[in-house]
């Protein structure tokens, strides 16, 4: 015991130092480093304000950041990622979304283990954008894909159901909106049949819109098929003309219609008559309706309105004083009638004008100009695909019309 008192101050001393050099080489050997992590993932804290406020973020939809953290080294190196957390509040921008600011710098938050700290390098906020999330309700189009697998088939009619859905998103997207549709695939259908079709949202460029809410998913989407043929239309005159009159021409609006109706009915079938057309009562050119006599159990693939050209001349009127004039006409310059489904027509490529003559006396023909020639096709109740139409021309007072060619192969996108 007395041994141990002796020189205690030198004693004490070299505890100190020894203490000092242990504490020395302990630092020596874990020394603080750093390291970096670049892809931490963000908690975005108080998402209430977007619903409450109807708004949604753009951007960044799954944010990270880089933090580069210090601390002992057997401390950093067993780090995990897991183990940072990073998060934003949206509660403190709440007063900015409601004044209507769309983009916003918020501030983060970090939490670290024990011994580790966040380095000035580090991410310190993020850059947010906002929108408006807003509803609408939209009708449902059809959208026919291929044709039919027969000619002697048609579509009397598409049903959808239902016909409208309600869409939510942000407003931006919901801006580009140009269509909602179904897909209706016809190429291998020859019976009347249901499907449930998926309910696609597409812009002006037909690409499709995602990231939106739907009221409806599918649609349940009735396809109703018939047979069809197509056929002349035959005037039917009765009565006499008045004396001294003769006709020189009777040209129908079309002329020929297409038929739907039972196959056994429809192959009985070669022309269908028009209702009467007085002759008695024509005393001079005349445009006159005529209603088409469909029998029992047919019908129209789409209604017509038939109207009948009629020009006649006098006994005592020569073929002298009759007149010819052409008009060249750009194929662009064909009206479109009837195009409810907002179809791209596509003319044929190596159709590029159409030739108009017209021939009446010579007074009439001369005061005729090229902007009063009006052209155009019908494409009511047709679908996706080829078809070939008649080209049309608006009446002209005392002026038969000759088109070259009559009709052309247009496609439907």
């Amino acid at each position: 015991m007395e041994r141990i008192k002796n020189n205690w101050p030198i004693k004490l001393i070299s505890l100190i130092f020894a203490f000092g050099l242990w504490y020395y080489v302990l630092m020596d050997a874990n020394p603080e480093g750093t390291r970096e992590f670049r892809n931490v993932e963000v908690n975005i804290k108080g998402k209430e304000v977007l619903a409450e406020l109807d708004k949604d973020i753009i951007a960044p939809i799954e944010p990270t950041v880089y933090i580069k953290v210090r601390g002992k080294r057997d401390v950093i190196s067993k780090l995990k990622e897991s183990e940072i957390e990073a998060e934003i509040d949206l509660n403190t921008i709440k007063e900015d979304l409601k004044s209507g600011i769309d983009e916003k710098r918020i501030y983060i938050t970090y939490k670290l283990p024990t011994g580790v700290f966040r380095e000035d390098e580090t991410e310190k906020f993020l850059d947010f954008r906002f929108d408006n999330i807003v509803s609408a309700e939209y009708d449902i189009k059809e959208e026919q894909i291929g044709n039919l697998p027969s000619t002697n088939l048609a579509i009397k009619n598409i049903e959808v159901v239902p016909d409208s859905v309600t869409i939510k998103g942000q407003e931006k997207a919901m801006n580009k909106i140009d269509k909602v549709c179904v897909l209706v695939d016809v190429s291998k259908e020859t019976e009347d049949v249901t499907r449930n079709i998926p309910i696609e949202v597409f812009d002006k460029n037909g690409d499709k819109i995602e990231d939106l809410e739907i009221s409806e998913k599918n649609a349940k989407v009735n396809i109703y098929i018939t047979n069809s043929k197509q056929v002349p239309i035959k005037l039917k005159m009765i009565n006499e003309l008045p004396e001294g009159i003769s006709i020189e021409s009777s040209t129908p609006s079309k002329e020929k219609i297409t038929i739907i109706g039972d196959k056994k009915i429809l192959d009985k079938i070669s022309e269908i008559e028009t209702s009467p057309i007085d002759l008695s009562k024509i005393k001079n050119n005349m445009v006159v309706d005529a209603r088409l006599m469909l029998p029992d159990g047919v019908g129209l693939m789409q209604e017509e309105n038939i109207t009948i050209d009629i020009v006649v001349k006098s006994e005592e009127e020569s073929s002298d004083g009759l007149a010819n004039k052409t008009f060249v006409i750009k194929k662009e310059k064909i009206e479109i009638l009837k195009n409810t489904k907002d179809y791209e027509v596509i003319f044929p490529a190596d159709i590029k004008d159409i030739t108009v003559t017209l021939e009446g006396k010579e007074e009439t023909i001369n005061k005729v100009k090229e902007e009063e020639v009006k052209l155009s096709i019908d494409i009511g109740g047709l679908w996706r695909g080829k078809h070939k139409v008649d080209i049309e021309t608006n009446s002209l007072k005392d002026i038969t019309k000759t088109i070259n060619p009559a009709s052309i192969e247009i496609e439907l996108k």
